[in-house]
């Protein structure tokens, strides 16, 4: 690639595909986010920590980030180099369900060392400028399970990792443990022996968000699910999430997910 700046977007109903390379990236343009698609990230040159949650991940050239949804996560750019990424964010409709199961995984980073994705996604670009949007979107299908499948029988050993915070691991430990019951800052507060206050200030201060709004953001997460994926009845859902109010639920859910709750038939 030439030594300038180089920006790819595709976007379509079902994923969003970006691919950049930067020669002197903003560092402060990187905020943490989350959103409910799925995201494989594709770190190709730089230097820097990618955050997922409570863990920090020094990349390497050639590491693959798995992100699930809701998951809050950022690239913190360390020194002033050029920064290459590919990201492709995509629903759970494009995966087959074969790869449910890895998809749905524990695994997170895995190391990809072969050049030929580099020139198969390259093929990929050149292709969907020219096919319709249905057509465009079988193919980005076809690559993504493609790069899945074989991510799933990647052999190596991924990079390492640590923790952001032993609080908030504890924290989110907690939070995912008991995502199902009713859950307020001062029930987490007096089940981790923590003050609200200290509660609150350090979830913000590491995740860069609030601790209900993490919370809220968690359970319409696995509400959707249970609604898209096994038909349950938006009511049903709102009540095995713990909300006590129906009209709750229903206006979160169309804060983050952007739409309206569904039974999925």
């Amino acid at each position: 690639m030439e030594q300038e700046n180089y920006s790819k977007t595709l976007n379509a109903s079902n994923f969003w595909y970006a691919h950049s390379y930067e020669l002197e990236p903003d560092k402060d343009s990187y905020y943490r986010h989350n959103h409910s698609r799925y995201e494989l990230y594709i770190f190709l040159e730089g230097d820097l920590d990618f955050i997922v949650e409570d863990r920090v991940m020094p990349l390497k050239s050639g590491t693959v980030v798995l992100i699930r949804p809701f998951q809050y996560h950022y690239a913190m750019i360390k020194a002033s180099t050029v920064y290459h990424r590919i990201i492709c964010n995509f629903d759970r409709s494009l995966v087959y369900p074969e790869l449910y199961s890895f998809l749905d995984g524990g695994r997170e980073l895995f190391v990809w060392d072969d050049n030929r994705y580099r020139a198969a996604f390259h093929d990929l670009e050149s292709h969907l400028g020219q096919y319709s949007t249905g057509d465009a979107s079988l193919l980005v299908q076809i690559y993504l399970n493609r790069l899945l499948m074989d991510l799933k029988y990647r052999i190596g050993t991924p990079p390492d990792s640590h923790m952001l915070n032993p609080a908030v691991s504890r924290i989110l430990k907690f939070i995912n443990g008991h995502i199902y019951e009713p859950l307020s800052l001062k029930t987490i507060a007096q089940q981790l022996y923590m003050s609200t206050s200290y509660l609150s200030q350090t979830f913000s201060t590491y995740m860069k968000t609030g601790l209900m709004d993490y919370v809220k953001q968690k359970k319409i997460q696995l509400a959707q699910q249970l609604i898209v994926d096994e038909h349950i009845h938006p009511t049903e859902a709102c009540k095995r999430l713990g909300f006590d109010e129906y009209s709750t639920f229903y206006r979160l859910y169309k804060k983050y997910v952007h739409e309206l709750p569904s039974d999925g038939k």
